[in-house]
């Protein structure tokens, strides 16, 4: 064996020892205990005593057993006996025994890991279950205390009620008998009353069929509508006349004009303008003739539009008058027809209601005869009701005794609480460990690394 061996071999296991002896030493706490057995003796001790709401806690322990788990394999790959002299065997021993028990708690740690994963959903039930049956007997007791007070209550007014309804019995027996005597006596004034009833009805119905007054004021309205429609087509004919005028007008002031052009032209031309103005003189009274006839012809208009607007509007007013009228009679025997409408409906309700209170004065008859029974009836059950209220009390007695084990359901859960932190503290811990040894870990490999350059530089 050449010096680079020997040195490579005291390396090794110098760095193979003292990172086997860091983490002998952290697993061997008192902490590494703690968190290995937390469930296993919590469980032994308490069955009972387990939180319900650990499963964030469960999803991180996994994923540390994980990471263990891959250190645990990585340090198992380590071997140094093949290069280790023999004189350093103690070393190798102790770096096997450590290995060993690395194993070893890593295979307690993935039983107790099954054991939370198996137990973890029962352990939430359980806990889920025991508040909401804490929370019900609870309300079911305060309601039966309430329920017993009420039923209590409720027993002294049925006994009173009892006595005050067979008095009242007794007190409204007569009573029910005048009424249906009464009842007797207007059953038999039914038919007078429908027999006169049926003469007014008769009377309103000939009355409805009477429609030659409205015939005739339907006549005479279109008559109205007919001539508005005629004298509003002799307006428009009077209005196209003043457009006509208006035509007129404007040539006859051309015409003025041009006579009073050819009188200018006239002048000018001295004796040979003769016929010119002659021909103005023509034309200058043709122009006055035609305004004057003009004039006249809108007078005319003026008063033929006057009148025709007259009779338009007397019209309209007679339409109005005679439609207000037609609305009005409308309106009335609407009227008759709806109270005709009544009066056949009141007719058969009478008929319907003389039948209804025969049938009433035997009901009443007949609920005179229950009420006494049931005043009978009524006094027995106050009797039973307070046979009730003595098993609404004892049962509230049994749920208020129920009800004193509660906090001490509840100390339980508070317990399995306290323990899952004290196991997530554990957890906290392990995390720093294994961050502990990853770190000496990537030292040792560094410093080896160091040492290899080392001997293959002095090796050159």
């Amino acid at each position: 064996m050449d010096v680079s061996q020997v040195l490579f071999a005291v390396g090794g296991a110098t760095v193979g020892a003292s990172l086997t002896a860091v983490i002998a030493f952290k697993l061997g706490q008192s902490r590494w205990q703690r968190l290995a057995h937390p469930f296993e003796r919590a469980h032994l001790a308490n069955p009972d005593e387990l939180s319900a709401t650990p499963q964030a806690f469960f999803d991180r322990w996994q994923a540390v057993m994980a990471e263990l788990s891959n250190q645990t394999q990585k340090f198992s790959t380590l071997s140094f006996k093949d290069s280790i002299p023999p004189g350093q065997s103690l070393i190798s021993l102790r770096l096997a025994h450590a290995s060993e028990r690395i194993r070893v708690q890593m295979a307690r740690i993935s039983n107790h890991e099954a054991f939370i994963n198996d137990h973890a959903v029962e352990v939430q039930g359980l806990s889920q279950s025991l508040q909401e049956v804490a929370q019900r007997l609870s309300a079911s007791a305060d309601l039966a205390t309430i329920l017993g007070e009420e039923a209590s209550v409720a027993s002294q007014e049925e006994l009173e009620r009892g006595g005050r309804l067979a008095q009242l019995a007794s007190e409204h027996h007569e009573q029910f008998h005048r009424i249906v005597s009464e009842l007797n006596e207007k059953v038999q004034g039914c038919p007078e009353q429908t027999g006169k009833l049926d003469d007014f009805v008769g009377f309103l119905d000939k009355f409805t069929y009477d429609d030659e007054l409205a015939n005739l004021l339907n006549e005479v309205k279109q008559h109205l509508m007919e001539l508005t429609r005629i004298i509003g087509e002799q307006e428009l004919v009077v209005t196209k006349n003043e457009t006509m005028l208006g035509k007129v007008r404007k040539i006859a002031r051309q015409c003025r004009l041009l006579s009073f052009n050819a009188a200018i032209e006239s002048s000018r031309n001295g004796a040979n303008g003769l016929a010119f103005s002659v021909v103005a003189n023509e034309i200058r009274e043709l122009a006055e003739a035609t305004e004057i006839a003009t004039n006249e012809m809108e007078s005319l208009s003026a008063l033929l539009r006057s009148g025709f607007e007259s009779m338009i509007r007397q019209s309209k007013e007679v339409v109005g008058s005679l439609a207000s009228i037609m609305l009005v009679a409308d309106e009335n025997v609407q009227r008759v027809h709806d109270f005709l409408a009544q009066s056949q409906e009141m007719r058969a309700f009478i008929l319907a209601g003389q039948e209804q209170l025969a049938t009433t004065g035997k009901a009443m008859l007949k609920i005179s005869d229950e009420t006494d029974a049931f005043a009978d009836q009524t006094v027995r059950d106050a009797s039973l009701t307070a046979r009730l209220v003595a098993k609404a009390d004892e049962m509230a007695a049994q749920l208020n005794e129920l009800r004193q084990d509660i906090p001490a359901i509840f100390d339980k859960i508070q317990a399995s609480d306290r323990l899952i932190q004290d196991i997530r503290a554990a957890d906290a811990e392990l995390q720093t460990t294994l961050n502990e040894a990853k770190f000496e870990r990537r030292s040792a490999r560094r410093n080896q690394e160091d040492r290899a350059k080392q001997r293959a530089q002095r090796a050159a």
